[in-house]
């Protein structure tokens, strides 16, 4: 009776604890959600596209998604869709459009928790759980929407659904179609988030079929690594899964013709778009690939994998511990005459040696904890596997065995990441991370579950102390080590929170560039709105054309069209037209940025500071300079090779025309 009170009361201390980590988590994504939005180029760009498909109808969405960094590429549209029943369901406005995203995020603080129980104690799964919740890093990408963000929620849910899916195997049970449908679904999902997504998913799924199917049954009936043995098992393997195969689509062809109907469904769009522009996109794709390839020829193989491997150290690190501090430092394989490898290490290098070296050691403690604990899984599930005949595992057996896939899962979706961004490895985006950001979490468990054992081990040497004792020690410990990680992501939040709350007010002599967005300089909504604001007091045209840098000009049109319902355009240097206004946006020091190429045109007849960055209205020097006398509407220029992106309403009423010609 005893026992069973006092598992009644850690039940509720579990459920109050998992609650409150959630409702931290949820607290700390929607604080001043809208006035802190990151609302940058990219972001702007998707809020046109929705927007413009919200007040003229779901014709207006496009085929294609977003363009992939650095390529003329363009994903799968399933982001833009999301973004407009987000933006139908919370509101027309940056904000509203990120709506799904924020829910999705908040789901993935109980996927995340989910997901670790597959391996871990309920213990140090809630501790893990908590420190993704206020992971600074998760935070911030959950905060704003773009297409990468989603990946957060769609990958540790990819993973359940593979889980779960072997967990009905093992149970011997019939699996359940949707299962099938939901994994189709996913992938497809998830390969419209990213570039790199839509190559590392296949990858990550096709090896993990092969080593389900394939390399772990011969590795299960080999008793020796000779060459003979080696080969008989390997045919056997081979024979029992084709008849096995020749099965399954004999006996579920239905539900294969789904699964794979659903996954090209989910691509209907990108594969009309290919068939009205002579498949533009995908000729885009491979010259991506061209390029990506040229561009890793700059650095051996040699010096990408260890500039790879910094990368995510620092990359995990920052993930688990907020910690921006870190660096890379730059290694010398040339030397190899004399057989020797050097290093630098600048002065900027050197203030961040300590958090760089805590990067490294955390990285390498975490996988070879990591790698030998897939070994020892292995060498538990090869007995048991081989000890059944019949194959009807036990809860504790197939616990195992679903343990040692779910290190595999891990294991491969990291090696597939890690294959496919080493080509970039010397133009690492923090963005990438995200796609394997819940290794950092499973390398922390397993960190955490090492110390556990470790104190627990040491119960054996100290008999006058009880095994309880020890445990309680453990749990202190992991408490301890948590509430620290835990306390230092509140603390770099709320640090983040404050320099966005006075962006708009003050501007900060030196500002340190932030590492999980690549900011130069805080910039906010709440100050993008008082900057056009400003600019409407001051306008007296229709049309305002605004120059800003490359990462804000667009955010300022978007407003002025969608907010202002002005003709908002970008200002490039040059008077385009009488009958408008003009204005610039500068970062506070930095009018340079602006004056010396446009000062034999423009001169500023009014400035206004707004924290870090200042407003000028612009008069024009001299009327001759005037290119048109009145403007007309603006056409957008695109670069010869940008592959055309139809609109549902532009593709339907091309294949009409073409059907009755």
């Amino acid at each position: 009776m005893l026992k069973k009170i006092q598992k009644t009361k850690l039940s509720k201390i579990f459920l109050a604890t998992l609650v409150s980590i959630l409702l931290i988590g949820i607290a700390l994504r929607i604080y001043r959600h809208s006035d802190f939005l990151h609302f940058e180029l990219d972001q702007a760009r998707d809020a046109i596209v929705i927007s413009s498909a919200y007040e003229q109808g779901p014709g207006q969405l496009p085929l294609l998604g977003p363009r992939a960094a650095g390529t003329m590429l363009r994903l799968g549209p399933f982001f833009y869709y999301t973004g407009y029943l987000s933006a139908l369901l919370f509101g027309n406005h940056p904000a509203g459009m990120n709506g799904i995203n924020l829910i999705l995020s908040v789901a993935a603080i109980l996927l995340v928790y989910c997901l670790l129980r597959y391996y871990f104690s309920r213990f140090i799964s809630l501790a893990t759980t908590s420190i993704f919740s206020a992971s600074i890093f998760i935070v911030v990408y959950a905060r704003f929407a773009w297409n990468p963000n989603m990946l957060i929620f769609f990958i540790p849910l990819l993973l359940l659904n593979i889980l779960a899916i072997l967990k009905q195997t093992y149970k011997n049970k019939k699996t359940q179609p949707w299962l099938f449908y939901s994994l189709s679904f996913l992938t497809a999902v998830c390969m419209q988030l990213h570039f790199l997504a839509f190559l590392a998913v296949p990858f990550f799924l096709l090896m993990f079929a092969i080593i389900y199917f394939y390399l772990l049954p011969v590795l299960f009936k080999l008793k020796n690594f000779q060459i003979k043995s080696i080969s008989i098992a390997f045919k056997q393997v081979f024979k029992q899964n084709i008849k096995g195969l020749g099965r399954l689509i004999k006996k579920a062809w239905r539900q294969i013709a789904l699964a794979l109907l659903i996954f090209m469904l989910m691509f209907a769009p990108l594969f009309l778009n290919e068939y009205l522009t002579g498949a533009d996109n995908t000729k885009e794709f491979f010259k991506a690939i061209s390029e990506k390839s040229e561009k890793s020829q700059d650095h051996d193989l040699l010096e990408k994998l260890v500039r790879n491997y910094q990368e995510y150290s620092r990359g995990y690190f920052l993930i688990i511990t907020g910690l921006q501090k870190t660096d890379n430092i730059s290694f010398d394989f040339w030397e190899k005459k004399t057989g020797i490898i050097d290093f630098s290490c600048d002065r900027k290098c050197r203030q961040r040696l300590n958090g760089s070296i805590g990067a490294f050691l955390f990285m390498t403690l975490g996988f070879s904890l990591f790698l030998y604990n897939i070994f020892k899984s292995f060498q538990k599930v090869k007995k048991i596997v081989n000890r059944k005949s019949n194959r009807k595992y036990k809860y504790e057996q197939r616990k195992a065995i679903l343990q040692f896939h779910f290190l595999i899962l891990i294991f491969l979706l990291f090696l597939a990441a890690f294959l496919g961004f080493l080509p970039v490895a010397y133009k690492f985006p923090p963005r990438f991370l995200l796609f394997t950001q819940i290794v950092a979490f499973v390398l922390l468990g397993l960190i955490l579950k090492f110390i556990s054992r470790t104190i627990l081990s040491q119960a054996r040497k100290f008999k006058k102390y009880s095994t309880n004792q020890f445990k309680l020690i453990s749990k202190i410990c992991i408490i301890m080590l948590t509430a620290f990680l835990f306390g230092l992501n509140i603390f770099y939040n709320l640090e983040r929170f404050q320099e966005q709350a006075s962006a708009h007010t003050t501007n900060p002599i030196e500002f340190e560039r932030d590492t999980i967005l690549k900011e130069d300089i805080r910039f906010t909504r709440i100050q993008q709105t008082k900057i056009i604001d400003w600019i409407r007091n001051n306008s007296d045209h229709h049309i305002v054309y605004v120059w800003g840098p490359p990462k804000y000009y667009r955010a300022f049109v978007y407003e002025l069209i969608y907010r202002e319902n002005f003709d908002g355009r970008r200002l490039r240097y040059s008077a385009e037209c009488g009958n408008a206004d003009y204005f610039a946006v500068v970062g506070a020091d930095s009018d340079d940025d602006f004056f010396p190429k446009a000062r034999k045109i423009f001169s500023s007849v009014a400035n206004e500071s707004f924290g870090t960055l200042k407003v000028h209205k612009l008069n024009i020097n001299n009327p001759d300079l005037i290119e048109k006398k009145n403007c007309g509407p603006e056409k957008e220029k695109k670069p010869n090779s940008y592959a055309r992106r139809y609109t549902w309403a532009e593709a339907w009423k091309k294949l009409w025309r073409d059907s009755t010609d």
